[in-house]
This record gives C-alpha cells, sequence and structure tokens, in this order.
C-alpha cells in the first residue's frame, strides 16, 4: 500500500518520518561539587522555568548535574542555584530551543 502527500505520487518512508518528528532535547549540564546533601535547583523564565521557585537538577555524577526538555520554546535565561536559595555570581545565561550548554557555576 502506498502513502501519498499532497498532490506528490511518492511513497512516504515511515522510518524517515519517524525520525523528523523526534525533537532534541535543550540540555543544560552543570559540573559544581555542591556537597553531601546539597542540590541544584535552576530559575529562570522560558522553557517552563520559573524566578519564583526552582527545579531541582538530576545528579548524574559526583560532580555533574543536568536539566533537560523538550518543550518547545523560543528563548531561555536561567541561574542555577545551591539549595534553590543561594543564586550563581555572574550575569544570567540564555539557551534556545534544542541547545546545549555546559559550564561550572560561580558562587
Amino acid at each position: 500500500m502506498s502513502i501519498f502527500r499532497k498532490g506528490k505520487n511518492k511513497e512516504a518512508n515511515p522510518e524517515k518520518m519517524k525520525q523528523s518528528s523526534k525533537k532534541a532535547k535543550t540540555r543544560i549540564l552543570v559540573r559544581y561539587n555542591v556537597g553531601y546533601d546539597n542540590h541544584l535547583f535552576i530559575r529562570g523564565n522560558g522553557a517552563g522555568l520559573s524566578w519564583d521557585h526552582g527545579v531541582m537538577l538530576k545528579n548524574i555524577g559526583p560532580d555533574e548535574w543536568v536539566w533537560e526538555t523538550s518543550a518547545p520554546f523560543r528563548d531561555c535565561e536561567f541561574k542555577v542555584l545551591i539549595n534553590d536559595q543561594q543564586f550563581e555570581n555572574g550575569e544570567n545565561h540564555h539557551i534556545s530551543d534544542g541547545g546545549a550548554v555546559q559550564y561550572t557555576p560561580n558562587f
């Protein structure tokens, strides 16, 4: 059976269609040893973040923390915090939809 697209007489490739519909995740990797029993959080605007309360990053190693989203957005401005209380020093960071950032914050 052939699948037709708007006036084109070509068979669709289901595997190719599946791959093109997959969206790249936006990923922020933070390298910081926050110490035992402490956690890193992210706050911001865009990408479902808020400046009012943070989202805990996932700890994936002794000094590696990650936040990911596949939700679409245009631009996101963010900072990380220790235990959702102490903001990192310096300017806010920016990331675009589908982008990746890796850095070490300064507290």
